[in-house]
């Protein structure tokens, strides 16, 4: 019951089966091992490739990271804010401190749907999370000789600096 009061979950029998019922998904899928002790379910983490070898750290070289801040659950925005939302806050943390993010190419790098990432943005920026602006960028071709981008910057708690980067690789999207 207490992974339902973490998830803020009824406590109810249903719940209970719920959360079990996961956890046994997970080991069918090779990320986690279990192991009862009487009447508890232990759980070990196993390699994120669903090979079923044991969890070990990432040293992060070579491969996309990036940290999800405490506040993300300390603040409440795991329960505040909606999936579109979530996922946005997800691709906007594995970007650098100022990026852009292109709508016509959420499906192909990001999985998701134009209106998805625009929703979620669109929350982000309501909840004062996303900061945005428009940039001018040379465009020869461009009636005018320039085209308008839009940029952003997440804000506290999500804000991100150049110094946080530094030991994390590129991120592949």
């Amino acid at each position: 019951m207490s992974w339902g009061r973490m998830l803020a979950m009824p406590e109810t029998a249903a719940t209970e089966a719920t959360i079990s019922r996961n956890w046994s998904w997970l080991e069918k899928q090779g990320l986690v091992r279990t192991e009862r002790d009487r009447r508890i379910r232990k759980v070990y983490l196993l390699m994120e490739d669903g090979s079923g070898r044991p969890y070990a750290r990432s040293s992060g070289e070579g491969r996309g990271f990036f940290k999800l801040p405490y506040e993300y659950f300390t603040q409440g925005w795991h329960r505040k804010l909606t999936l579109a939302a979530k996922v946005a806050l997800l691709v906007s943390l594995a970007q650098a401190p100022t990026f852009t993010l292109p709508k016509e190419h959420a499906s192909r790098w990001y999985g998701i749907s134009a209106d998805t990432l625009q929703r979620g943005i669109d929350e982000l920026q309501s909840e004062d999370l996303l900061k945005a602006w428009m940039r001018s960028k040379k465009a020869p071709r461009a009636r005018f000789g320039f085209t308008m981008e839009r940029h952003y910057r997440l804000k506290a708690p999500f804000a991100r600096t150049t110094s946080e980067l530094s030991d994390l690789a590129e991120v592949p999207w």
